[in-house]
């Protein structure tokens, strides 16, 4: 899905008019022996400021959208393994150094440093709301060199789990200022809304470093002379990220700065230079001249207008179409691109693997046909996509059901990213459709492996523990009875009738508990054929508790009376319990554990088949 940059007709007309209108001033300029350089000066310093200006602004912001690419990427993998993550953070060459850090600030993969006390970070609770952050000033890495960060939050479930910490070496910044050949004997440099310095070329640090570290103060050192009248006013016009231009005067030496906001952080962009390189202004000017100069000034401000907005745009474009290489290289899936002036649709890649059937390209009303192939159950898909929309999330992320052709159902993940025009207007919606079908299948039956036991589908010890040290801290006023039950003979029904009756035995025990007990309590195995049952019981008085402890018991003990025969031998079973309860007999796992089991021994002892519940006598 690439899009191919093309040079449109009216800028070439525009930047043949101006060259031809500049030769024909230039010509009579020089006829007229006139020197207006320091007028024209000024004037192109403010347009060279304004395109410095959004050459750095594009240089920033394309390093947000590509760290939040890579953030989504991660996020997409959905996999934890360091390798794994480390294959989205290489093949990069836009930052120095780049990890991936855990919400401690540890790393993860990646370079070798980390960002101590990150909760501590005053832009930490903006990373967990899910936004990206660039450093507000500059930081001293762990090799001691001075770097410009970016941080992108990785969500999972609208939660942020990790973040992907990037650097560029302010070296390299410096290397992209001091390029702007345009600048003359000026320096260039970036400030915040408050006026301290973030960072400059070379010509900023021998001209403006050694007077200050804030701009304002700087200046209220100087006399204004032109532009803004004051400091304060300054102020006021960057606070509302106004451009801006003040001539000034410090130590003898006159200037003029020329500020352009910059959409990271409210920095600005701020041009200065010495107006005595402007030259000098000769005051007669012909009429013809005069026109000529206006028309000719005009059409090059419109040129450097479409020159500035072309290379934003293209450099838009090369972002918009790394985004999609990486995400390609994340999985194989099927890209489709929304465009909504005109409102169209259209896929890339094998949508034949989804429906069974190829789509070509959709416009207008028949955009909203392709919801004819979602579940039923899942269009609310539309209402959805209608609000994000119309709201101020730019990413969406979402599971449906897609009919093939064969009138089958699968699940798909949908994901993607909204652009907007910079006056907030839906330019286009570029996303990818993932099988997850498996996945979400998967996903479940580890939970089952890692929870259930794989004979009885009950409980397993450890996921037992779990969830009794839940209910005990959760108990508030009620009871927690803990019930251990274990069969009696049970040897014998493996020894005579083999391992296969033996495990009946177990799962018909299981079975006998599940009926006994509601879903809401806890039933495990313990290992062998010992289990326990955990439940939580409000009782008025201690009659009342000991009344439901002894029906559940006997219940238990009549489940469990079984013969099984082999039509050879036969061999009958029983089950012998022990009870335990919180608070009175202990407040933990183990104390129930324990206690319970003491009392299970006292049954068995005492001719099994039958229920008794902890007394401290016991432990003799």
């Amino acid at each position: 899905m690439k899009k191919h940059i093309k040079l449109e007709w009216v800028y070439i007309a525009v930047l043949v008019i101006s060259l031809i209108l500049s030769i024909v001033t230039g010509v009579q300029i020089a006829g007229e022996v006139v020197n207006v350089r320091h007028n024209l000066s000024e004037q192109n310093m403010g347009m060279n400021a304004f395109v410095y200006g959004k050459y750095i602004d594009s240089y920033l912001t394309n390093r947000v959208e590509l760290l939040n690419t890579m953030a989504d990427c991660i996020a997409e993998l959905g996999s934890t393994d360091p390798d794994d993550l480390h294959t989205v953070l290489v093949g990069q060459n836009e930052f120095s150094r780049i990890c991936l850090l855990n919400n401690e600030g540890k790393k993860i993969c990646g370079a070798n440093y980390e960002v101590d006390n990150l909760k501590d970070k005053p832009f930490y609770d903006t990373l967990m709301q899910g936004k990206n952050v660039v450093a507000p000033s500059i930081e001293i890495d762990t090799d001691d060199k001075e770097v410009l960060r970016f941080y992108a939050p990785v969500q999972k479930n609208g939660k942020t789990i990790m973040t992907i910490a990037a650097g560029i070496l302010t070296q390299e910044i410096k290397t992209v200022l001091n390029e702007a050949d345009y600048k003359g004997d000026g320096a260039l440099c970036i400030v915040n809304e408050l006026g301290d310095y973030v960072l400059g070329d070379n010509d900023y640090e021998s001209m403006l470093k050694n007077r200050g570290g804030n701009h304002f103060s700087y200046l209220n050192s100087c006399q204004m002379l032109d532009g803004v009248s004051s400091v304060d006013e300054l102020e006021e016009r960057m606070g509302n990220q106004l451009i801006a231009s003040v001539d000034y005067q410090h130590a003898g030496v006159k200037y003029s700065a020329q500020y352009v906001p910059l959409s990271v952080n409210n920095w600005y962009a701020v041009t200065t230079m010495p107006t005595k390189s402007f030259g000098s202004t000769v005051d007669v000017v012909s009429t013809g001249t005069i026109v000529l100069t206006v028309v000719s000034v005009i059409f090059i401000l419109i040129f450097l207008a479409m020159s500035a907005y072309i290379m934003v745009r293209n450099i838009k474009l090369r972002t918009e179409n790394e985004r999609h290489n990486i995400l390609e290289q994340c999985d194989q899936s099927v890209s489709f691109q929304v465009t909504f002036r005109p409102h169209k649709m259209e896929f890339y890649g094998d949508v034949k693997s989804i429906i069974g059937t190829e789509i070509g390209k959709l416009s207008g009303e028949a955009v909203y046909d392709i919801y004819d192939w979602i579940h039923e159950d899942d269009y609310s898909l539309r209402g959805r996509m209608s609000s994000f929309w119309e709201g101020e999330d730019t990413k969406f992320n979402t599971e449906v059901r897609i009919r093939n052709i064969k009138g089958n159902y699968r699940w798909y993940r949908i994901v993607g990213i909204l652009e907007r025009n910079e006056f907030g207007a839906n330019e286009s919606f570029v996303g990818k459709i993932v099988n997850v079908d498996e996945e979400l299948s998967e996903e479940k039956e580890l939970v089952q492996r890692a929870e259930n036991d794989m004979l009885t589908g009950v409980l397993n010890k450890k996921t037992m523990e779990k969830r009794v040290s839940l209910m005990l801290k959760n108990r508030g006023d009620k009871y927690v009875i803990f019930y251990m039950v274990d069969l009696d003979n049970f040897k014998n029904v493996n020894d005579t009738l083999g391992h296969i009756y033996g495990d009946q035995a177990i799962v018909e025990t299981a079975q006998c508990l599940n009926k006994v007990f509601a879903n809401q309590d806890c039933i495990g195995r313990l290992g062998g054929d010992e289990f326990a049952v955990c439940v939580s019981y409000q009782a008025f008085d201690e009659q009342g508790l000991l009344e439901f402890i002894g029906k559940k018991a006997q219940e238990i003990c009549a489940g469990n009376r079984r013969t099984y025969t082999d039509n050879a031998s036969s061999v009958s079973i029983t089950s012998s319990i022990g009870v335990a309860y919180a608070p009175d007999m202990g407040d933990s796992f183990t104390e129930l554990y324990t206690q319970a089991d003491c009392a299970l021994y006292y049954s068995k002892a005492n001719g099994k088949d039958q229920y008794h519940i902890y007394s401290p006598k016991d432990d003799n």
